[in-house]
């Protein structure tokens, strides 16, 4: 999803164009954005990139899970336009999910860089572990994470309009 995003977005968008796992779909939502977004996702001439346009700014979750319903791979990695991927991070993931098929979520460390000083987080990769923390925030980042696309299309919708500021939290507690 996109709105309003051109200060990262270039960054963002390559390096996912730039990743080492080259077979995939690249699904980009403009959401109504006013700012240089829009021009700045038309620049980009890759088969792999689908663009949709919302007409007008219709927000984060409706734009999540219409793009969700978009998606014809096996699994799902998640960005938003501010975010950007280590170039090796779809090829480990993938890998990992297909060593691992009884996995239905995988989650990677990740450093927050929007601060004045960058700050590294550690995934938590044990499921009671994830459980715990889940009492104070969300284990799972976004930005970190490759999902089976099956575990979503168990789920209508995939989340829910009712939690526009806990989208997430409210995805995971499911």
């Amino acid at each position: 999803p996109v709105y309003n995003a051109q200060k990262h977005l270039n960054e963002s968008i390559d390096s996912i164009l730039n990743q080492s796992y080259k077979h995939f779909e690249f699904i980009i939502i403009n959401d109504g954005s006013t700012d240089l977004s829009s021009s700045i996702i038309k620049s980009y001439s890759d088969k792999r990139i689908t663009v949709i346009e919302n007409e007008g700014n219709k927000g984060l979750i409706f734009s999540l899970n219409y793009g969700i319903s978009q998606c014809n791979g096996k699994y799902i990695v998640r960005m938003d336009a501010d975010d950007i991927s280590l170039p090796n991070r779809i090829e480990e993931q993938v890998k990992f999910m297909e060593q691992h098929p009884e996995i239905g979520v995988c989650g990677c460390d990740y450093t927050q860089f929007n601060t004045s000083t960058e700050k590294k987080h550690q995934a938590i990769s044990n499921h009671d572990e994830i459980l715990a923390y889940m009492i104070f925030n969300s284990a799972i980042v976004h930005p970190s994470l490759i999902i089976r696309k099956t575990i979503l299309q168990q789920l209508n919708p995939v989340f829910n309009s009712g939690y526009p500021y806990g989208e997430d939290y409210e995805l995971w507690s499911k």
